[in-house]
């Protein structure tokens, strides 16, 4: 990686309501703290671990800090009550936020979302510490239209128009947005509450293109092992299947693929219990054995996408996904495998047809799978250069890592606008 000189050291305190133990905080969160390091900046960590990935990679993680100068102070996250439990958990956020700034006196307070911005916010009001509002989507709109605050209820009607109230206060007192793309930061520009635009950045959940590479030779082992020979059509979907991903839709597509491809196959990459997912299969129509479901270590990632020919997510075209960035988005085209996805979410549609990285459907009709599966031919015939030049080129985590350290170094100027 490339490594920019800096002018001066800042001290910074990095707030997360997701653990560094999560796939989140392995994937999107240390990679980029560790490079932010190495270029001098001093950074403080808090975040909120669940009990049993915290047990399962505390010591890894806390070796991986201490080895790249990073200060890890995890506290434990709670669930229940609902609501309570998060009010209780952001005043603990804010105790030892406040007891590690007596001692630093922090430059910056970075907030990963909507609920670490609230105590970045009353620093930045009590201690004259800059906030960096890092808003990573439309949270509050985001739990309504995944049915977690249904509007039903009047306590979550209370809490959507509370967070609501805040996110314009978050856009307007920061010292600086980040946006995971630019149909939010457009959408944001047209609610009047930023002084300028030169004040929100996009950066897009940012891959590791030094570990995202195809591999050729890992290709066909995973292939072997699964028992999937060259000539057999791979289609793969990473992660979880919950909330906002329209697992039915991408059965009925692969559907629609087997009809032209019978012996293509279906492979789950996910932690995901295998029960549902083999479930809903049946119902749409779909045998066992046109399906592979496994987690895979992230080490192993690579060699596992690498395996596949096609990939696929469907996302549910709400009004909040918007904001949204699909970390797996840059990890596929990082080696080279074309993604069919759905219009509506982010700025992906954008990002297939700039790079020629897949094929995007305008909706879920059975005419339009039918159209996109009769596509597939051509994807899988194109050269893959393209879509793994387009990853380097958008999702690099170098570019992402300068955008952060010039936003970190402006603590005492103007900022420039940066965007991707």
């Amino acid at each position: 990686m490339r490594i920019f000189a800096t002018r001066s050291i800042m001290r910074i305190l990095y707030l997360s309501y997701d653990g560094l133990t999560d796939a989140l905080g392995q994937s999107q969160i240390l990679p980029y703290l560790r490079e932010l390091a190495k270029l001098g900046h001093e950074i403080d960590i808090i975040s909120f671990e669940k009990p049993e990935r915290h047990n399962l990679l505390a010591d890894s993680v806390k070796h991986d800090c201490q080895k790249h100068g990073l200060g890890y102070y995890p506290m434990s996250y709670t669930k229940k009550p609902p609501i309570l439990s998060t009010l209780r958990d952001i005043q603990r956020m804010k105790k030892k936020a406040q007891t590690l700034n007596r001692n630093k006196s922090y430059q910056w307070v970075h907030c990963r979302s909507y609920i670490s911005a609230i105590v970045g916010e009353w620093m930045q009001s009590k201690f004259g510490v800059k906030f960096l509002f890092d808003m990573r989507g439309f949270y509050a709109d985001e739990r309504v239209d995944g049915g977690i605050w249904p509007q039903s209820n009047p306590l979550y009607r209370w809490v959507y128009r509370y967070f609501k109230r805040k996110e314009r206060d978050f856009l307007s007192k920061a010292d600086h947005v980040i946006s995971l793309t630019h149909k939010a930061k457009t959408i944001i520009e047209s609610w009047k509450v930023v002084s300028s635009p030169d004040k929100i950045s996009v950066i897009p959940c940012c891959v590791d293109t030094t570990h995202f590479k195809r591999n050729n030779s890992g290709r066909q082992e995973v292939r072997n092992t699964l028992g999937i020979d060259n000539n057999t059509l791979l289609i793969g979907y990473v992660g979880s299947t919950g909330t906002w991903y329209l697992l039915k839709e991408m059965l009925l597509f692969f559907k629609e693929v087997a009809v032209l491809h019978p012996n293509a196959k279906f492979y789950f990459i996910t932690l995901d219990n295998p029960a549902p997912i083999l479930e809903k299969a049946r119902q749409v129509g779909l045998r066992n054995d046109q399906l592979h479901i496994a987690s895979v270590e992230r080490s192993d990632l690579p060699a596992h996408l690498s395996a596949l020919d096609l990939s696929m997510f469907f996302i549910q075209p709400v009004f909040s996904k918007a904001a949204s960035s699909p970390t797996k988005h840059g990890e596929l085209m990082s080696v080279g495998v074309p993604v069919i996805c759905n219009a509506g979410v982010g700025d992906t549609d954008e990002i297939i047809q700039r790079y020629r990285a897949g094929y995007c459907i305008q909706d879920f009709s059975r005419s339009s799978m039918k159209d996109a599966a009769n596509n597939l031919n051509e994807l899988l015939k194109s050269d893959v250069s393209p879509i793994i030049e387009g990853a380097k080129t958008y999702f690099s985590l170098e570019k992402g890592i300068d955008q952060i350290h010039r936003i970190y170094e402006s603590a005492n100027e103007p900022i420039s606008h940066t965007s991707s």
